[in-house]
């Protein structure tokens, strides 16, 4: 017996599965074996004012859910629609290797601002954190002991600063935060302000340089808008994307353990509390 009222409790049910579809993607295996905060995750990913509706936070999140999907623009992304024109180009800032989404991470000419942006985070995180413990207090804290946060070196097993640039925020960041006695609100406003800070600096720092670029490129070689919108395999692309999706889908409902559906909504039927409590029982630290 649902004990509440049953538009609530479909929109919890519609809330628990796509969070679930989401959480069960192949691609999200990593994020599943490390603790990821998820609660925060999803604040940092809309924490525009829901009232507040207008093209710059459209756009904000936009592009905060491309970068969590790894779905960004890359020469990589763009040689799919338009093999005729991108198919074999390189790296635009370092011409050694294909455009990834990695290695806008791993170019060796993005290291050194990657490294900036990195100090420059840690200097505001100790900042932040400063001007909101009473200054009565003698307290020592040290950054550096949130390692699942600074690491600027990709892995496909260990949390690292580049997973923080997706979105991910670390379990460990939100505990390192709360034992301080900090009020909720302060720890929720000190991870939106780094989420705000490193998404801006990627933002003028790395993604419009690199996006200049290839509109330098583009216009050296005499490529125009018309020109990208024409697909000459449309059909192909069509029918490869079609079943695809659909591979996708069905891959998620082949792959995960039935007992596992809708196991947060479960849970909190049962027992009370929040929806993605779930997660602290199925993330594994390695």
């Amino acid at each position: 017996m649902v004990e509440q009222s049953i538009r609530k409790f479909i929109t919890q049910v519609s809330i628990s599965r796509g969070f679930e579809k989401f959480y069960y993607l192949n691609r999200n295996k990593k994020y599943r074996n490390n603790s990821i905060d998820w609660k925060y995750t999803f604040i940092c990913l809309d924490n525009e004012n829901a009232l507040d509706t207008n093209f710059r936070s459209s756009r904000k999140k936009a592009r905060r859910i491309k970068t969590m999907m790894e779905e960004l623009s890359t020469i990589e992304q763009m040689s799919k629609y338009a093999p005729h024109i991108y198919q074999g180009w390189n790296c635009v800032i370092c011409g050694n290797a294909p455009e990834t989404f990695d290695h806008i991470w791993t170019c060796s000419d993005n290291r050194f601002l990657l490294s900036t942006i990195r100090d420059d985070t840690k200097s505001l995180l100790t900042n932040l954190l400063a001007s909101m413990i009473d200054n009565n207090q003698y307290i020592t804290y040290d950054v550096n002991l949130i390692t699942d946060l600074w690491s600027t070196t990709n892995s496909e097993i260990f949390l690292n600063f580049i997973d923080f640039i997706k979105g991910f925020i670390p379990l460990r960041l939100s505990q390192w935060l709360i034992q301080f006695n900090l009020k909720q609100n302060d720890v929720t406003k000190i991870i939106n302000e780094l989420r705000d800070f490193v998404d801006e600096r990627i933002l003028t720092d790395i993604w419009i340089p690199r996006c200049d670029r290839v509109h330098d490129m583009e216009k050296m070689m005499g490529i125009t808008n018309i020109m990208k919108r024409t697909k000459p395999n449309e059909i192909y692309s069509r029918n490869f994307t079609s079943s695809s999706s659909s591979s996708s889908i069905s891959s998620f409902y082949n792959n995960i353990n039935i007992d596992d559906l809708y196991f947060g909504l479960r849970q909190k039927i049962y027992y009370g509390g929040d929806l993605l409590d779930f997660t602290l029982h199925v993330n594994h630290v390695l």
